[in-house]
């Protein structure tokens, strides 16, 4: 009879199929012989929502690029130097909420552009103030520029680790539930099952307990993750999650790594009193669309995956430790990096998204059109926000940008639509060759695209 992994609890044919993984992370294994329903409740409204929203960027810039039941929620967004509430949708696509007025008569003040998703509403504030023998053309997109803060996000903290320790367990527990004596079953990992257990369903504080096992992120371990993940027969996507778990018989030791996005390995020391077996075991779960999961692989050797760094939610004794802003700062570095590559990838491998984006912004904005040309031109800086504030940065932008454009012929560069139905006409499949070949000299001369305005709250204490 099976039983949830953490509470002992008796499962069954009404038992939900759930994710190892959270489903909003990319995760694709489902069973319903490792968890019970209450617990499972309980995780995704605490633990699992915390780690899922420390990923949220990564999962939004990934976006056009995974399957319908792995995208992130619409989340807000917040433009400093703009009016309007925004948000991007689950596809990566940034939309506006309510009306938002884009332009006003020097004069009177009045409103002479209006963005809203009611075509209704628009005319409504538009037509008492149109001048004489005017024409309305709407448009339902607001012209957005400047930078985006994305939500605050938490580093690390009690719970996300908690999350990833759990996911890990139930990964290995599901893909190994054909061996009675899986390693996740253990009485040697008893003490690991009740803290969780405890945590969640009791609310228990568990920093004594995460900072015995938890080692944090393992980025001096990558080059042997990724040499295990290697040995690993299953094809390698982008951002795929690799987990690891290694008992060495020398040792006494049972690690396990979780490695999220291929790029933070969080490093777990589930027992230091391993009396069984040892053995290394990989899974491999594709986020992107497309991929798949592996099967629990055996590797041929044994490993200690893990060492103590100062990357995760206590540090004892002085949280304010001049060395733990320094693995904060790290940790921000590696995850900023990522979600460029992330972005890049989506910008050079999803013409629909791409199409997308330009086609809103080519819309008109009250009775201004605006040429495709320019609205590349834009989208490129906007990626480029931040370094752009640098003159020199700025002039080899425009230098990169000109030198593509003075090869285009003239009536491609003045291409423009008056309404939606004019944007079928325009040269789409020539436009995003354009904007990638721009992307591409920019990539080697100003490095990769993504400027994000990203707050970061503070790792919190386990108590």
């Amino acid at each position: 009879m099976a039983t949830c992994l953490f509470t002992g609890a008796t499962l069954g044919p009404t038992t939900c199929v759930e994710h190892t993984i959270p489903s909003k992370l990319g995760g694709r294994i489902r069973s319903q012989s490792v968890t019970s329903d209450a617990f499972n409740t309980q995780c995704g409204s605490t633990i699992d929502r915390d780690l899922v929203a420390s990923y949220w960027p990564m999962m939004m810039a990934l976006a056009p690029l995974l399957s319908k039941e792995h995208r992130p929620g619409n989340q807000e967004v917040v433009f400093p130097d703009r009016s309007g509430r925004y948000y991007v949708d689950g596809r990566g696509v940034l939309n506006a909420r309510g009306m938002t007025i884009t332009a006003r008569d020097p004069e009177t003040g009045r409103p002479t552009g209006v963005a809203a998703k009611d075509e209704d509403a628009v005319l409504r504030v538009l037509e008492p103030n149109k001048p004489d023998n005017a024409t309305i053309k709407t448009s339902y997109e607001p012209e957005v520029t400047g930078r985006a803060k994305l939500p605050q996000s938490q580093l690390s903290g009690p719970s996300i680790e908690l999350a990833v320790l759990k996911a890990g367990l139930l990964t290995f527990d599901a893909q190994l539930n054909a061996d009675p004596n899986r390693f996740t079953r253990s009485p040697a990992l008893q003490e690991v099952h009740n803290a969780i257990r405890a945590a969640v369903v009791d609310g228990a504080e568990l920093g004594s307990f995460l900072y015995i096992v938890s080692l944090g992120i393992q980025y001096e371990k990558i080059d042997l993750l990724r040499g295990l993940r290697a040995q690993c027969d299953f094809p390698h996507s982008e951002f795929e999650h690799v987990l690891i778990a290694s008992a060495n018989v020398a040792t006494r030791t049972l690690d396990l790594v979780v490695w999220l996005f291929e790029t933070d390995p969080y490093g777990f020391r589930l027992t230091t009193d391993w009396h069984g077996k040892g053995f290394t075991y990989c899974v491999v779960n594709g986020v992107r669309r497309g991929t798949g999961v592996s099967e629990a692989t055996e590797l041929p050797s044994t490993h200690l995956l893990c060492q103590r760094t100062l990357r995760r939610c206590t540090t004892p004794p002085a949280q304010e430790d001049p060395e733990r802003r320094v693995a904060e700062q790290e940790i921000i570095d590696v995850r900023s990096d990522a979600l460029r590559r992330a972005v890049h990838l989506t910008l050079q491998e999803s013409d629909e998204f791409l199409r997308k984006t330009l086609s809103k912004a080519a819309l008109p904005h009250g009775e201004k059109l605006v040429t495709v040309s320019v609205v590349v031109r834009s989208k490129l800086a906007q990626l480029y926000d931040l370094r752009l504030e640098d003159q020199a940065q700025r002039d080899k932008f425009n230098s990169i940008v000109d030198g593509h454009f003075s090869k285009l012929p003239r009536a491609l560069k003045e291409e423009t639509a008056s309404d939606e139905a004019d944007l079928d006409g325009l040269s789409w499949e020539t436009w995003i060759g354009v904007f990638r070949a721009i992307l591409d000299d920019l990539c080697d001369v100003l490095g990769l695209p993504g400027d994000f305005e990203m707050k970061v709250g503070a790792a919190k204490s386990a108590g």
